[in-house]
């Protein structure tokens, strides 16, 4: 016997990825897709490869991104650098009410609760690029 209802929608899921790597919301995902709102979440809830594809897509694309400012940092530009070691490396940047508002730390209390000193060579290596100016030792 025959069954009846709709028949499945078939969605690509390279093109699911595609665009999860574009860092798209799951709204313009569906949208761009022509699929109803419910349709895409319980695929997402049901389907691992379709969840899987999404994942997949919005790691590899901000994979990228990072990918190419860290190539930019290689590269000597001070912003970057300063971005990843304040993202990445667990830097902070005190305000002025420290009195030391360019100088870049480790907030190393964070983690471990200790102090953290930075040593005589990575001062020299921050310092030339200008990054921290900070006279404590």
């Amino acid at each position: 016997m025959a069954r009846s209802g709709r028949k499945p929608i078939e969605i690509d899921l390279k093109q699911v990825q595609a665009l999860a790597a574009q860092q798209l919301s799951d709204q313009d995902i569906y949208t761009i897709l022509g699929i109803s709102k419910d349709t895409f979440y319980r695929r997402k809830k049901e389907f691992c490869e379709f969840s899987d594809a999404l994942s997949r897509g919005k790691t590899l694309g901000l994979a990228n991104i990072i990918s190419k400012a860290y190539q930019k940092a290689l590269a000597g530009d001070n912003y970057m650098i300063k971005f990843f070691l304040e993202r990445k490396g667990g830097w902070v940047k005190p305000g002025p009410a420290d009195g030391h508002s360019r100088t870049m730390v480790q907030d190393d209390k964070q983690k471990n609760g200790k102090d953290f000193t930075i040593g005589p060579a990575v001062r020299e290596f921050l310092e030339s690029f200008g990054i921290c100016d900070d006279k404590k030792k």
